[in-house]
């Protein structure tokens, strides 16, 4: 008997086929495993030009750079070179610029209504020459004044502003103003000069007000303005 030749079955013919040769069962395995091999390949070479892709997006790498940079790069106080004012007897603080100038003076400073301490600080321009009308550089005072409970924040304004009908000035409508959380109007009054003026109303005390006095004149008036405002948002209770 040839040993490389399947035995043939007695089995009955109703009986289960029989089964095939075995060479055919290899052949037919080798085909499905290397059919397997192909598509496995293909799904990893696939998964890794897109993990290659992901890795490389230049989209996700500028992301995350940005997001960094905004992060690490917010500015602080020391960066912005500024200083602080404060009114130890009034309870509030502000904040200037180094390269400006920053004295104490009484409550007269601001008229009749004016108590405790006032701050003004000033740079002057390059043509600005000492003891002469203002009319180059900024000046921002500020201070509190006692206002009469009864009365408004606007009357109380206008009785600030045109104390001399002799030398009547001319305001802009008020508007409403809030700093840090303090409500208030503001106006700008022209006259010999032109002024911004900030009445805000103290909370819990109705004869209280916070004023500011804000001048900004000369060819850099634009870059003045825009300092002075900054001073005055910088404004805030301790």
């Amino acid at each position: 008997m040839d040993n490389n030749t399947t035995p043939t079955t007695t089995s009955s013919p109703t009986s289960t086929p029989p089964t095939p040769p075995r060479a055919k069962s290899n052949n037919m395995m080798m085909v499905v495993i290397g059919i397997l091999v192909v598509i496995i390949a293909i799904l990893g070479g696939y998964a890794l030009m897109n993990n290659k892709k992901i890795a490389q997006s230049p989209t996700n790498s500028t992301s995350q750079t940005s997001m960094t940079k905004e992060v690490t790069s917010a500015p602080t106080q020391a960066d912005s070179n500024l200083l602080t004012y404060t009114s130890a007897d009034k309870k509030w603080q502000i904040m200037y610029p180094a390269d400006a100038v920053a004295e104490k003076r009484e409550g007269a400073q601001i008229g009749p209504q004016g108590i405790g301490e006032v701050g003004v600080i000033y740079k002057t321009g390059p043509t600005q020459t000492t003891g002469t009308e203002f009319h180059d550089g900024y000046s921002f005072t500020v201070g509190t004044m006692k206002k009469p409970a009864a009365i408004s924040l606007e009357k109380f304004a206008d009785e600030q502003i045109d104390p001399n009908p002799e030398a009547p000035v001319s305001k802009t409508p008020y508007e409403n103003v809030t700093i840090n959380g303090l409500s208030g109007i503001s106006t700008v009054a022209t006259g010999m000069a032109t002024f911004k003026f900030v009445y805000l109303q103290a909370p819990n005390n109705p004869e209280l007000v916070y004023y500011m006095a804000i001048l900004a004149e000369g060819a850099d008036k634009t870059t003045y303005q825009k300092i002075t405002a900054d001073i005055m948002q910088s404004f805030k209770l301790l």
